[in-house]
């Protein structure tokens, strides 16, 4: 190149500058190529990242189903105490139609029809019960219908097995010594047929002074032969709670307000009675219309008596001194000591002659712990001599009637002749 520039002048310098711009345009061009080229070869941009989409919320979840209310059973709870009534039935007529007595000893005994077959004139009796013998006919002497309109006890038995209509009979409701109770033909015209239920016990209609019942002391003798149902002029020998027992420390006879009362007399208010004023000895016991409430303690004290289970005394209890708990001279019945010892004041009941089995009244003696005559026994509501078990107290129910019960009639020991019929398990403990 120096050389042309030399020997050539302004040509060679044309040259050069031809020369020199094409360089210069491959250069340009070269370098236009390659950086087209590296343009090429650049890995494209990245791209710019999308924008996350907004997720939608999550549905919250739906509630939980609320658990159906427990199913409230019923608490299984202790069937409540029983409790022992002093109530009489309203009917005679057990569940299994037998009828049966208020006696502890002899719950599995009742009434039956005597004999064979079902015939007019077969005695009525009470003997061991055998209601539930595989013999049919055996089995329906024992079974019996009390019809409350016809006042009718009728033997269900016949009636079921030999289509019979056979009913209770007594010959005279006027005789007032004992006479045996048969089966007869039914005659609903026929009033010696008809019975009431009065305070446990059967009365016939047409002769109320009468009512059945059993010599006790005869059917002791008796044995599991039994013995005959009979009527007899009636004295109510039931008192006190029958033959429910007692909480510990409550007294056996007297009741809560301190009275010695029939069992179950329904509306009547009688009570044992101190009859006579003050407390001397030979006063007699009556049974009267009660008034134990009565604001003068020297009234009310005359109803008041307890049994002392050990000594079998029955106390007077008004004839003890009035001692208040609250130390005055008067005080309400709630307020009186009346649990202490006895003293040389007290006075008991007593009868006469316990080997007297006819009637003798009741009467009041000093205390006496040595005095047989003053021991008494309490069974299944009867109040028994404990020397003699032949006899119990009672009354004259004729007489309460006639004389009302305003006036009353006199507390008598004499034979005891039961007569509590209209009872059910319900009248004892078990």
């Amino acid at each position: 190149m120096v050389y042309l520039a030399v020997n050539g002048g302004s040509t060679c310098c044309q040259m050069i500058h031809q020369l020199y711009t094409q360089v210069l345009l491959f250069i340009e061009t070269g370098l236009m190529q390659m950086v087209s080229i590296a343009v090429q070869h650049q890995p494209p941009p990245k791209p710019k990242p999308l924008p996350k989409p907004k997720q939608p919320p999550e549905p919250k979840p739906p509630p939980k189903p609320k658990p159906p209310p427990k199913l409230q059973l019923p608490q299984k709870t202790s069937p409540p105490a029983r409790v022992c009534s002093t109530e009489w039935a309203d009917t005679i007529i057990q569940e299994d139609n037998t009828i049966r007595f208020l006696d502890s000893s002899r719950r599995d005994w009742c009434i039956f029809k005597k004999y064979s077959d079902f015939k007019a004139g077969d005695e009525v009796w009470y003997a061991p019960c055998d209601v539930t013998a595989s013999n049919v006919n055996k089995a329906g002497k024992y079974t019996w219908i009390y019809n409350q309109e016809t006042k009718q006890i009728q033997s269900k038995g016949a009636l079921e097995l030999k289509s019979k209509k056979l009913c209770w009979r007594i010959a005279n409701t006027a005789r007032l010594g004992k006479q045996r109770i048969r089966v007869q033909t039914c005659d609903n015209e026929d009033v010696n047929q008809k019975w009431n239920i009065i305070a446990g016990r059967l009365h016939p209609v047409d002769g109320e002074r009468l009512c059945v019942g059993i010599q006790e002391n005869l059917l002791d003798e008796a044995g599991n032969e039994g013995i005959a149902m009979t009527t007899i002029d009636c004295y109510p020998h039931i008192f006190g709670s029958g033959a429910c027992s007692k909480s510990d420390g409550e007294d056996l006879i007297a009741g809560a307000d301190k009275t010695i009362r029939p069992m179950g007399q329904g509306d009547e208010n009688l009570c044992f009675f101190k009859k006579y004023t003050s407390y001397n000895n030979g006063d007699e016991i009556w049974i009267k219309n009660c008034d134990a409430g009565n604001a003068n303690l020297n009234k009310a004290g005359k109803y008041w008596f307890s049994y002392d289970q050990e000594s079998g005394q029955i106390i007077a209890k008004g004839s003890r001194p009035h001692i208040c708990s609250t130390g005055s001279l008067w005080c309400d019945f709630s307020d009186l000591v009346t649990t202490y010892p006895l003293s040389s004041s007290d006075m008991c009941l007593r009868i006469t002659n316990p080997d007297m089995i006819y009637k003798q009244r009741v009467r009041i003696y000093p205390c006496n712990l040595n005095d047989k005559n003053q021991r008494f026994n309490f069974v299944d509501g009867k109040i028994i001599s404990r020397e003699n078990a032949r006899v119990c107290a009672g009354y004259e129910y004729h007489k309460l009637l006639t004389a009302g019960s305003a006036i009353g009639t006199p507390l008598l020991f004499n034979t005891c002749y039961p007569n509590a019929w209209a009872v059910t398990s319900d009248n004892f403990d078990e």
